[in-house]
């Protein structure tokens, strides 16, 4: 397979009530060792009420009810991203928001409170997780096809609590670079930053289908873009 495209912008022009954004990007397979790191930025960035995403963009901007951060992995490779439902209006708005706070984190990484707490999150989501026996069956499916070994719940908890700072950090520098986030749009056909400039550039119309192969300029402005068909199948997929 080809490399994954990377800083690519998709607009699709649709009659909808709401603009749906999704951010995303290509990351690592389910054997790589930093997959518990990807889970705890993700928790911390967009995967609750207390995250980064929801205070910022939902209860400090009003810009959407839906906001959250995902991942997913698979047997030879994974996907990171974040969905967004938000007005037309404020679309623009809402994705530079969620650029911003993708920038901050790439450069800052978290602060020592967000880490206990992105910690003690995914700990409880692998305990509620093996409430059931169908999900204990579930996990040890997903072990089997991803050619894992069984490992028991306290050597997972012990291999959570080892991810240290430095490879959160890396992490998060690597997979969260707004310049690497791929960025579609759903939604109605909008006047729209050009995507390079940012605010202050002359504005153009998109309207129907348009790919841009151009990637980000890393360290340019706010950048506006516009989105996917497929959004929810996708938004849901990583949430599992």
């Amino acid at each position: 397979a080809g490399a994954a495209a990377r800083g690519v912008v998709r607009r699709e022009a649709r009659d909808t009530t709401q603009a749906h954004i999704v951010f995303g990007t290509d990351t690592f397979r389910y054997a790589d060792d930093r997959r518990y790191a990807l889970a705890m930025l993700v928790n911390a960035f967009g995967g609750g009420m207390s995250s980064r995403l929801f205070q910022r963009i939902r209860e400090d901007l009003g810009l959407a009810y839906a906001v959250y951060a995902y991942h997913q992995f698979y047997r030879s490779a994974g996907q990171s991203g974040v969905y967004i439902g938000t007005q037309p209006g404020t679309a623009d708005q809402a994705t530079d928001a969620i650029l911003a706070e993708f920038r901050t984190l790439a450069s800052d990484g978290l602060t020592p409170t967000e880490v206990d707490d992105a910690r003690r999150q995914l700990k409880g989501q692998v305990m509620l997780g093996l409430e059931s026996p169908q999900s204990r069956m579930n996990r040890l499916a997903t072990l089997a096809l991803q050619g894992e070994p069984y490992r028991p719940l306290d050597r997972v908890l012990e291999e959570i609590d080892a991810v240290g700072t430095d490879t959160l950090m890396a992490v998060a520098q690597e997979f969260f670079a707004p310049e690497r986030q791929t960025i579609v749009r759903l939604g109605p056909a909008l006047l729209t930053h050009d995507i390079h400039q940012g605010p202050g550039h002359d504005h153009r119309r998109t309207e129907g289908n348009q790919d841009e192969r151009e990637p980000h300029r890393p360290g340019a402005g706010r950048r506006r873009v516009a989105g996917v068909g497929g959004a929810h199948r996708l938004h849901r997929a990583g949430r599992r």
